[in-house]
C-alpha cells in the first residue's frame, strides 16, 4: 500500500494483492478537507457489520467495503478495511465522502495520523 499527499488530496493506492483482497482495483483519493480526524487503532466493530465485498480472516485480514451501523446514531455507513496483522492502524474519519470512515494498516501509520491529524497537516 503506497500513501501519497500532495496540497490538497490523500491518495490511497493499493498494490498486487491488497486489490484483490479488498476488491478495490483503484485507489482512494481523499481530498484532505474531507478528513475529520487521523487516529492511530482500530475502531471497535459492531456485529452490524456488513461486508460487501471483501475478504475476512480473524486476526489475519480484514478488508474491503462495509456497511456498518453506527451506535451512536444508528446510521449505516460505508467503511473501506484493510488490516492486517503486525501493523500500526491508521484510522480516517471522513465527511463528504462514499466512505465514512477508511481504516488501513500501515508501517508508518503514526508518521501519517501526525501528518493528517494535526492543522498543519492539513493545510498543507
Amino acid at each position: 500500500m503506497k500513501l501519497t499527499m500532495t496540497d490538497d488530496l490523500l491518495e490511497i493506492r493499493l498494490e498486487g494483492l491488497e486489490q484483490v483482497w479488498s476488491v478495490k482495483p483503484g485507489p482512494l483519493k481523499i481530498p484532505l478537507e474531507h478528513i475529520v480526524s487521523a487516529t492511530l487503532g482500530e475502531p471497535p466493530l459492531s456485529w452490524k457489520h456488513l461486508r460487501i465485498p471483501g475478504n475476512y480472516l480473524p486476526g489475519v485480514i480484514h478488508a474491503g467495503s462495509y456497511l456498518s451501523k453506527r451506535p451512536a446514531d444508528e446510521r449505516w455507513v460505508w467503511e473501506f478495511w484493510y488490516v492486517t496483522r503486525g501493523k500500526d492502524v491508521l484510522t480516517l474519519e471522513l465527511k463528504d465522502e462514499h466512505y465514512k470512515r477508511v481504516v488501513i494498516a500501515l508501517d508508518d501509520a503514526p508518521y501519517w495520523a501526525d501528518a493528517l491529524g494535526t492543522p498543519a497537516g492539513k493545510a498543507r
